[in-house]
């Protein structure tokens, strides 16, 4: 039976909490937002990714975690950027019992079958699930959720509302915005909509906001896992006051990539990317 959801973010909160460490969320977040990134192929060796990441102790995980985060930087350093919130522990030293937590997470979430949410190689299928949005809801307490008005759209409501309003397929280079978008369950909905009547998501623009860090973070990977393509905006913040939330982050993206081409084509970036890439191609598969 394929494990749900909801199932796997139980078992992972619990998990993070029994260990009793009083840091952010965003570390379990983190480390489920990265190995959602992994695909369910082999790792260049023949060896199998999940038996892989299950062999790894606390420290090897945290050098693979790196390396994964660094990986999916390089596919797309915009969406990456965007969600650093999730990224940000990678960069300092945590503590022995923050990388026992994560190594007992990782564990949960692999033999829960998180790779069999997110990992299939078929975008449909990964479109069928938010395990962020979901971990998200589950890690914060009903007072929290309560304080950010953060109230995520139940899966089926979501695909129903997509099928209803998606009567005919729009025209290529059309656009969909939800400025409260949460961790983008209802864009979730709309690709997979897009997906089964034979359209192609990457053919569209979307633009996702909300005023919670941590869930504009978790859209950003979600992007990533959904396979929604190169052209997603993210931004964080009121954008229903401001207005303006799509034309800041185009204009963050633009700058963004900018910044990345001239990194890449400098000899140092071309020297650091096929180092880093193949290290990385030597331990999992492709992030797209």
């Amino acid at each position: 039976m394929r494990t749900t959801a909801i199932d796997l973010a139980e078992k992972i909160a619990e998990t993070w909490y029994a260990h009793n460490t009083s840091d952010s969320i965003a570390i379990p977040l983190g480390v489920t937002a990265a190995l959602a990134l992994l695909r369910q192929e082999h790792i260049r060796d023949g060896r199998d990714v999940a038996r892989h990441v299950l062999a790894l102790d606390a420290a090897g995980l945290l050098k693979f975690l790196r390396e994964v985060w660094a990986h999916a930087w390089m596919f797309d350093p915009y969406l990456v950027g965007c969600a650093g919130e999730l990224g940000t522990w990678l960069d300092s030293d945590p503590s022995a019992k923050v990388l026992k937590a994560v190594h007992a997470v990782t564990q949960v979430a692999i033999k829960g079958g998180l790779l069999g949410l997110t990992g299939d190689p078929d975008p449909t299928w990964r479109s069928e699930h938010d395990v962020l949005g979901t971990l998200l809801t589950v890690l914060r307490s009903h007072g929290a959720r309560n304080a950010l008005a953060e109230y995520h759209t139940p899966p089926e409501l979501a695909n129903l509302m997509a099928r209803m309003t998606l009567l005919e397929i729009p025209k290529p280079g059309g656009s969909f915005d939800d400025p409260a978008a949460g961790t983008g369950g209802l864009m979730r909905a709309v690709a997979l909509t897009l997906r089964l009547q034979g359209a192609d998501p990457g053919d569209y623009v979307w633009s996702m906001g909300d005023i919670d860090p941590l869930a504009a973070a978790c859209c950003a990977i979600n992007a990533l896992v959904w396979s929604l393509g190169r052209n997603v905006l993210i931004f964080c913040g009121d954008s229903l006051a401001t207005g303006n939330g799509p034309e800041l982050a185009a204009q963050q993206r633009r700058e963004v990539l900018d910044n990345y081409e001239r990194l890449m084509f400098g000899v140092a970036g071309v020297q650091a990317f096929i180092e880093v890439d193949q290290l990385v191609n030597r331990l999992m598969s492709g992030a797209a």
